[in-house]
């Protein structure tokens, strides 16, 4: 789910008019009016490119004379010093979008390259890598997309999108005794028969009941590969299989079983590290 236009121009003049909430008053104060300058962002690492289109519609926000020479695309690999986004324009107008441009977007490329390197980890697999709803407040729409920039996929958006029954949901209904989740399933059915519905399990010997439920997706949470190994033999095809928990960069490959469907890592938005990107102004 690509941003549009309008909501990169929603974000960005909301993070200009914290970071600028008056004036500039150092570039008030050296800037001669008129001014015009050449700029480019390049890359201070190697990096995965996501989102130099919606960078160079926050520019033309703050002004319509901005010109761009150059505008890298989306799921690309930038090696050190490679540009992002070129281009001129108001030489005010680029030192107040200087630093929103440059924390949204070290942000999204961020997120595109930790993705990039858990989607090569389970390479060859056939294990699907999703996203969650673990993200930024009002960046949720950016950073699922920065996501499939890197190759992820995008698990729901929100929770209007499908049925997820976790651990506290399955609580509640565990109050009125065993069959809780064939009980919890069959209710979300009837309520919602259009949506697909997930279950959340933590031992495999909750993995039947949740089968014979109806269930579209099993979610094994906080399991060991051995664990999983089991479960996998007790769905037998009789649902999709989610895996979570517990899961790096590091040990993602051995929970990519046979039979595991998709692998769901909250860090890919959670505990990213923000790319390296810098803006120059020509001296010309």
């Amino acid at each position: 789910m690509k941003p549009t236009v309008q909501d990169i121009r929603n974000l960005f003049r909301m993070a200009v008019q914290e970071d600028c909430p008056g004036k500039d008053v150092t570039s008030e104060s050296v800037v001669p009016e008129g001014d015009i300058s050449s700029f480019r962002i390049i890359a201070k690492e190697r990096i995965i490119s996501c989102g130099a289109a919606l960078a160079e519609a926050s520019f033309k926000s703050l002004s319509s004379k901005f010109i761009f020479r150059h505008v890298s695309r989306d799921g690309i690999w930038l090696k050190k010093n490679d540009l992002f986004l070129s281009g001129k324009g108001p030489t005010k107008a680029i030192l107040e979008a200087e630093r929103s441009v440059l924390n949204i977007f070290q942000r999204l490329c961020g997120i595109a390259t930790q993705t990039r390197s858990y989607v090569d980890a389970v390479k060859g697999t056939g294990t699907i890598i999703l996203d969650t709803r673990k993200t930024a407040p009002g960046m949720r729409r950016f950073e699922k997309y920065a996501v499939m920039t890197g190759g992820g996929t995008n698990h729901r958006f929100g929770l209007s999108d499908m049925v997820l029954l976790k651990e506290n949901h399955l609580a509640i209904e565990a109050r009125k005794g065993d069959g809780y989740i064939f009980r919890a399933v069959r209710k979300c059915r009837k309520k919602y028969p259009k949506l697909k519905i997930e279950v959340e399990i933590q031992k495999f010997t909750q993995a039947e009941e949740a089968c014979e439920s109806g269930a579209d997706i099993i979610l094994l949470d906080n399991m060991s590969c051995e664990e999983i190994k089991e479960t996998v033999k007790i769905i037998r095809k009789r649902a999709k299989i989610e895996v979570s928990g517990g899961i790096t960069l590091n040990n993602i490959r051995s929970y990519a079983l046979p039979g595991v469907d998709y692998i769901s890592v909250g860090a890919l938005t959670h505990s990213f590290k923000s790319a390296d990107l810098s803006l120059l102004i020509a001296r010309d």
